[in-house]
């Protein structure tokens, strides 16, 4: 046997049993299987524009960070305690361009967000039926559009918009409308959620429909967060068409 086979045999055999422990194997450089992987292939360069929306403390910062050799990356955190965290972290590492302390939504205005005691369930909706952890706080925070920010900052395009705002992406994309319209924004990776963890937030087919409705197409899905025997929330990649580049993605029958 030479060493190819060999070597797709000793997969195969390794997938098989990993599989029969009830745990799913697939390839993470294949189409699909990881979104900071595909944003890395169809972004294009180096040093993509990058608007981190729902910073945290700064999880997608890291991997975009570790995709790309000079990514310039604004974020946007608008919880203070997240702030602190994300700010202590990354203020004056190169290629971070911004550390705002606001949100985005769909106009300038102020809106109270409602902070959890899990930082990343903090949002600007009231908790709904599905949703975890507890009220720990209410402050009234700042809200800006991405169109009037990036006319201030003069930014002409942005290469990644990543939008993971618990609920609010909608108003997000709303007051990104410029952008999206005059095909600014390249590629958009944005949150899908399914379940009622917030009062009030659009539904999943409202943020489709206002996605699709301007002409930006998906990439992919990627794998859902089950709670409770239902879907919970994926991750789901669009990019608009007039950047969509041709790209080739390692073939391999072993996980297929």
């Amino acid at each position: 046997m030479n060493k190819t086979r060999l070597k797709e045999s000793l997969l195969v055999g390794l997938k098989n049993f990993v599989e029969s422990r009830g745990f799913l194997v697939r390839r993470r450089d294949r189409i699909g299987g990881d979104p900071f992987i595909d944003m890395a292939r169809l972004a294009g360069g180096n040093s993509p524009l990058i608007f981190d929306v729902g910073a945290n403390i700064g999880q997608s910062i890291e991997k975009f960070r570790s995709l790309f050799a000079d990514p310039l990356i604004h974020s946007f955190e608008p919880g203070l305690e997240s702030f602190s965290i994300l700010r202590s972290k990354y203020r004056g590492t190169p290629g971070i361009a911004a550390l705002n302390n606001f949100g985005l939504g769909s106009r300038d205005e102020t809106r109270e967000l409602i902070e959890n005691s899990i930082s990343r369930m903090s949002s600007f909706w009231e908790p709904g039926r599905d949703c975890f952890g507890a009220v720990v706080a209410r402050e009234v925070r700042e809200i800006r559009s991405l169109d009037s920010y990036s006319i201030e900052r003069r930014i002409s395009h942005i290469d990644i918009l990543k939008t993971d705002t618990q609920g609010f992406d909608l108003e997000v994309l709303k007051g990104s409308e410029k952008m999206i319209r005059g095909h600014r924004i390249h590629l958009l990776l944005v949150e899908l959620t399914f379940m009622q963890l917030y009062q009030n937030a659009p539904r999943v087919d409202e943020l489709l429909k206002f996605i699709l409705d301007r002409g930006l197409e998906l990439i992919s899905t990627y794998e859902v967060i089950h709670r409770n025997n239902r879907a919970g929330e994926t991750d789901a990649l669009f990019v608009d068409p007039q950047f969509l580049k041709p790209v080739l993605y390692k073939q391999d029958s072993t996980f297929a």
